[in-house]
């Protein structure tokens, strides 16, 4: 398993890429959304201080980050989709309030993990990515470590994490504590193969602390 690590969510986003495409995995996806080629690897990700701005890389090809997490991380109903992550966390049993009101009464709880997979996800096209939330207060600091089961790293994985750090910034502020760092493990984080080239044109038309990163 790899493990990258960055100060925040759009050097993580370009490191990850980068990584990606230079020592990824050949995999021909056999099932799935897209069952075309990729390259994949297996990753650990930590992010130092994710509640920097901009939480999402102005080369990122995320439009409105607000949006995306409203629609796909608080609203409870699942829209013209076979499900939301938030309908996963909030529909039926409100698995954000629930944590809320649990750190509310013992900050040193270890057993607030959220989580979207059902078993019967085994029979469906599309089962969620994002699998588990598994939360800790450390140092008066909301703590996030995450599982995504396949993750895009070029399209998806700058607004998942980005909308995660929005969870976790309304999650704390109802806590009465910070936002800490954020940890995310898959074992098949992933570029398309139509990816390949925008990704080449990233690392390839690197500025400022991308630059100084390659050397």
């Amino acid at each position: 398993m790899r493990k990258i690590k960055a100060r925040n969510l759009p050097e993580v986003w370009f490191k990850a890429n980068k990584e990606i495409l230079e020592n990824g995995v050949e995999y021909k996806v056999g099932r799935g959304s897209e069952e075309t080629l990729t390259k994949k690897i297996a990753v650990a990700l930590e992010i130092t201080h994710p509640e920097e701005r901009p939480l999402v890389d102005d080369k990122a090809p995320v439009s409105d980050l607000n949006r995306y997490t409203l629609e796909n991380l608080f609203i409870k109903d699942e829209q013209s989709y076979d499900y939301t992550y938030g309908s996963r966390l909030r529909k039926d049993y409100d698995q954000i309030e629930r944590v809320i009101e649990k750190f509310k009464e013992e900050p040193k709880d270890r057993q607030n993990i959220m989580v979207t997979r059902r078993p019967e996800d085994l029979d469906i096209e599309n089962p969620p990515c994002l699998t588990v939330v598994d939360l800790e207060i450390l140092e008066n600091k909301l703590i996030n470590y995450s599982y995504w089961r396949s993750w895009d790293a070029y399209a998806g994985l700058p607004s998942n994490l980005g909308g995660m750090q929005l969870l976790m910034e309304f999650m704390a502020k109802e806590i009465g504590v910070g936002t800490g760092k954020m940890v995310a493990f898959s074992k098949n984080l992933h570029l398309y193969e139509r990816q390949f080239k925008f990704v080449e044109d990233l690392i390839s038309g690197s500025s400022d602390w991308r630059e100084i990163m390659m050397g």
